[in-house]
């Protein structure tokens, strides 16, 4: 079977300049959803918006972007090969919390043990998109993040979450958020370059790293009530 994947970007109008790039890198079709909110908070209204467009014929993954990265030369045929190796995994584009030990270890892909995704880059079977809304709208309805709804959903129905070594996209403005997430860490330590011509994809090369997220669905859970009843968002 033939996988064919469909990009999403979930964007801010400050930053059309980057996405007008990563547009052109990528090549092809892509669909920009932009922030029209005069008050923002939280990345689920654009992600709700890229989960919720249509699938075209033929589609069989979804691959949901933010707006500030760089993109690897030759985006579409590289991502089309992990999918194939893959096909019924999250694929978590980018993960902040791999090292340089990571990229020296000469695998090609780290299954995450413990359940965690990242935001910048991530990508879908289309069978799971409907699913994972029907559990957003039953156990976290408005949650006002994107990568809660990744790894709590992979959590709960035992879904493999997996990330490329070396990575496909970096992370251009950790410390130039428009939302306030500044973090100068959130880049990939194992970004080479967009030149990934010399890369020979192996399912075979792969590694397991224990990087789980700190948070439960309880707590989320908690935080959400919290922030609808005025109390910031915070658990208690």
């Amino acid at each position: 079977m033939v996988l064919l994947f469909d990009v999403k970007i979930m964007a801010c109008y400050e930053r059309k300049t980057i996405v007008d790039k990563m547009i052109n890198d990528i090549g092809g079709k892509v669909e920009v959803f932009y922030d029209d909110r005069i008050e923002r908070f939280g990345t689920s209204y654009t992600q709700i918006k890229c989960l919720e467009s249509l699938l075209e014929d033929g589609i069989t993954h979804r691959c949901l972007l933010q707006d500030d990265l760089e993109i690897c030369d030759d985006f579409r045929n590289h991502l089309s090969e992990i999918i194939s190796l893959f096909p019924n995994a999250i694929l978590t584009l980018f993960c902040s919390r791999l090292s340089k030990r990571d990229l020296e270890s000469k695998a090609n892909f780290v299954y995450i043990s413990g359940y965690n995704t990242w935001g910048p880059g991530n990508v879908f079977p289309k069978w799971m998109i409907p699913k994972m809304l029907e559990w957003r709208n039953k156990n976290i309805p408005d949650h006002p993040y994107d990568d809660s709804l990744y790894w709590l959903f992979a959590k709960e129905f035992k879904i493999p979450i997996i990330t490329t070594i070396p990575s496909l996209i970096q992370h251009l403005c950790p410390i130039n958020s428009l939302l306030g997430y500044n973090n100068k860490l959130k880049v990939s330590k194992v970004w080479i370059g967009k030149d990934l011509s010399n890369v020979n994809w192996d399912s075979n090369k792969i590694i397991t790293r224990n990087l789980p997220c700190t948070s439960t669905l309880a707590r989320e859970q908690q935080m959400l009530k919290n922030w609808k009843e005025g109390k910031g968002w915070r658990a208690t």
